[in-house]
């Protein structure tokens, strides 16, 4: 189970090279040593924003889901692919970074007003991971499957803010911030969980579903990705 990863949208952007080292290479490290040691399966957890990315972290985990489809191909492991939309109180979650901020009785402060998101629970997330190792256990020839799970609707985030507000004994008035600092070229008033290129191809249970890309770029597959660190170090240029 590959979970380790630097997540952080607005790091990565200021620390490309630490996002490469992590996301990329790092992947890239687990399924070589879980070949090497004869893995039979192997999960990797991407993110809803690797679907469609306009920013370093949705890059870098776009190419890690790549990586798995090479090492599918080219050795005997079954992979499969698992994207997380946000998990509700994970360390550096918007909802943690809000009760940090009540808690210290700091404003909230929200970027726009119509901002929003996928939000999943911790358990919603492990039984994804858990129900995915199960799927690609079974005598499928396809050897690196994606999966997504059902997480209803997003979720506003100043929603998220006035119902955190309100559940500590607090107002809105005093503890909700009436300025919006604003949204950055990187980040997207709303996920999606499927790009353009891919479709919904399998249900199971009618709750986790399983996407496929239409084409896959074969160019992405034969990428150098030790080069590449190497050369964006030299470079120091963004990804």
């Amino acid at each position: 189970f590959h979970v380790a990863a630097l997540k952080h949208v607005e790091y990565l952007e200021n620390n490309t090279n630490q996002g490469i080292l992590t996301n990329v290479l790092g992947t890239e490290n687990v399924l070589k040593y879980s070949v090497k040691n004869k893995g039979k399966y192997f999960i990797n957890v991407s993110t809803d924003k690797a679907a469609d990315p306009e920013n370093i972290l949705g890059i870098t985990k776009l190419i890690g889901e790549y990586l798995c489809s090479r090492y599918s191909l080219k050795n005997n492991i079954k992979i499969g692919i698992v994207r997380f939309g946000n998990v509700f109180n994970s360390n550096g979650s918007v909802s943690e970074v809000f009760k940090h901020q009540l808690f210290n009785a700091g404003k909230i402060s929200i970027s726009h007003p119509d901002v929003k998101r996928y939000f999943m629970s911790g358990n919603e997330a492990s039984n994804l991971i858990l129900s995915a190792l199960n799927i690609i256990h079974s005598k499928s020839l396809n050897k690196c499957r994606t999966f997504i799970c059902n997480m209803g609707e997003q979720i506003k985030i100043i929603d998220i803010a006035k119902k955190m507000i309100f559940l500590s004994g607090r107002s809105n008035k005093k503890y909700l911030s009436n300025k919006y600092y604003g949204l950055k070229n990187i980040e997207k008033k709303s996920e999606k969980l499927i790009s353009k290129n891919e479709k919904i191809i399998n249900t199971f249970k009618k709750r986790i579903f399983e996407i496929k890309r239409n084409k896959t770029n074969k160019k992405i597959l034969k990428i150098n990705f030790n080069k590449l660190i190497t050369d964006f170090s030299d470079k120091k240029n963004k990804f």
